[in-house]
């Protein structure tokens, strides 16, 4: 009960009542629609490969509150973020491209635990990329589609043979990223989630090129 009263805290303060009214009232009842795009990790050596920008710092139960993450963590893992610090000390993942400044310009997590894997199918030991986001300074320069690349990278060398991602049918400019790291589209899903945890009514869209 603690942890949520914390969490709508912090929601009400982030987004103000309007949105937090908004924040309440998608998860009480949402109709909401998903892409669902996949990449075979063991084939990531033969994917089309995107320019890298600065370097990649990965945070997860091993490196985080060292000393080598901390400007990370400190960038990236506040307000509503800060609940992804559950998912850092079990098996979630943080990567984050950082300036010469070693500043952070763009960052993912990679989720297990997630309650969207079952809306989409999947099983809890395949890797989600989620929750990305570019700072609105550094966009236009191709730093999602590097970031997910990159991340998947780090995945396939830690044994991962498949990730997958997804976003808003209707969000272009994330489309655009991921197809240019070399995923590919399986299928939409529209589902009607009551109390962010009960799935009332789902329809899926197979992609034409799926072979789910």
């Amino acid at each position: 009960m603690n942890k949520l009263v914390r969490r709508l805290a912090t929601e009400l303060r982030t987004r103000g009542p309007a949105g937090f009214l908004r924040f309440v009232g998608l998860r009480l009842a949402q109709w909401r629609g998903d892409v669902l795009y996949e990449l075979d990790l063991q084939q990531i050596g033969t994917t089309q490969q995107v320019a890298q920008h600065g370097p990649l710092v990965q945070v997860d139960r091993h490196t985080l509150g060292s000393g080598a993450a901390q400007a990370v963590e400190q960038a990236v893992l506040t307000e509503v973020n800060h609940a992804y610090r559950e998912d850092l000390r079990g098996e979630g993942q943080l990567f984050a491209l950082t300036d010469a400044q070693g500043q952070v310009t763009s960052y993912g997590f990679v989720l297990f635990d997630s309650f969207y894997k079952r809306i989409l199918g999947e099983a809890r030991s395949t890797p989600m990329i989620s929750n990305c986001y570019t700072l609105p300074a550094q966009r236009g320069q191709g730093l999602y589609p590097c970031l997910i690349q990159s991340a998947c990278r780090q995945l396939a060398a830690q044994g991962y043979q498949r990730a997958i991602i997804t976003c808003a049918p209707d969000n272009a400019a994330s489309i655009r990223g991921i197809e240019k790291a070399g995923f590919r589209r399986v299928k939409t899903l529209y589902s009607l989630v009551l109390v962010t945890r009960w799935i009332a009514l789902q329809k899926r869209v197979s992609s034409p090129d799926s072979h789910a």
